[in-house]
């Protein structure tokens, strides 16, 4: 096993400021909850987010998505321990406050296994669960559009936790995640918290595993008082329940390992979807069809909202 390395000053203040904070204990799912907020039909059928895909990714480092990439040769990540592996990354990778999704690699090419350590029993690591609810909606194809996260059932003011220690990334309210916090990790994770009513953080702020960020919510695009949780590893998307047994609320292993395998779902999920413009169709009602946007059908096809629409011809809407 090889040693681990001196690690850097910024991060040893880092660590610093977040022993200020004090100790969370594990929190365990609450018994006999009382709910007595009306939270409406849409409920019944089950809350869910719409549309989260029209949020904007960046690709950041002039626009250019690195292939076959080696993570562990370019952010020399060989050492098996793995401790704070990720420290060069927290502010060199697309640190960016304002913008919610950077991607640089297409880790669907990437060539090796990384080894993520969730929790650890000395405590360096360890993890909370955001919120103590069922799953209503989760990761992977609906409705023709792919679902980055899973979606878990909670009432407006109910409290969300962060999953790991970290930093606060974004904290900010946007069209479609509605109140918004994204974490990014010590241990190379990032996370997201979507649909909130209420955010309790700030950007740049060091935040501890089990600390509450927010307040649960139905703001965005969204139906029904739910949140919508991601897990990302350099902006590109993980099946959270890879991570977490949304039943049991714990961790499904304490190592996570990172492969190909975990994002060739992307392959398929960013192929080009078309449409053939009928005769009466509107980009309203054409972005109705598709669970898309008017915004982002402009964006796709370089048109504007004025554009005359002419009957068989052939547009992008994914």
């Amino acid at each position: 096993m090889a040693k681990l390395k001196i690690l850097p000053f910024f991060l040893i203040l880092i660590l610093l400021s977040l022993s200020a904070y004090p100790q969370v204990q594990n929190l365990t799912p609450p018994e006999n909850t009382v709910q007595t907020e009306n939270e409406g039909t849409s409920e019944n059928e089950g809350p869910e987010d719409t549309d989260e895909s029209d949020e904007e990714i960046i690709n950041i480092n002039n626009n250019t998505i690195y292939n076959n990439v080696s993570l562990s040769s370019m952010f020399n990540l060989h050492d098996t321990t793995l401790l704070f592996i990720h420290s060069d990354t927290l502010f060199r990778f697309g640190w960016c406050n304002d913008t919610i999704h950077v991607r640089r690699y297409d880790l669907t090419k990437m060539n090796d296994t990384i080894p993520i350590i969730l929790q650890d029993c000395e405590g360096t690591f360890c993890y909370n669960h955001p919120c103590f609810g069922h799953v209503t909606s989760d990761f992977g194809t609906r409705r023709s559009r792919y679902h980055y996260g899973t979606d878990v059932k909670l009432y407006t003011g109910d409290s969300v936790y962060n999953a790991f220690d970290g930093i606060v990334r974004v904290s900010k309210y946007s069209k479609s995640y509605g109140h918004v916090v994204v974490i990014r990790h010590f241990n190379g994770l990032e996370t997201l918290y979507a649909h909130l009513s209420k955010r309790l953080v700030e950007p740049n702020q060091p935040i501890k595993s089990g600390q509450i960020l927010g307040l649960g919510g139905n703001t965005g695009r969204s139906h029904g008082s739910h949140l919508h949780f991601e897990v990302r590893y350099f902006g590109e998307p993980i099946n959270p329940n890879d991570v977490i047994d949304f039943n049991s609320f714990c961790l499904k292993s304490d190592t996570l390992l990172l492969t190909q395998k975990n994002f060739q779902y992307l392959v398929e999920a960013r192929k080009a979807h078309y449409y053939t413009i009928r005769n009466g169709d509107t980009l309203s009602k054409i972005a109705r069809k598709n669970h898309t946007t008017i915004k982002t059908l402009c964006r796709l096809n370089n048109m504007k909202q004025t554009t005359v629409l002419r009957v068989g011809r052939r547009i992008r809407v994914a």
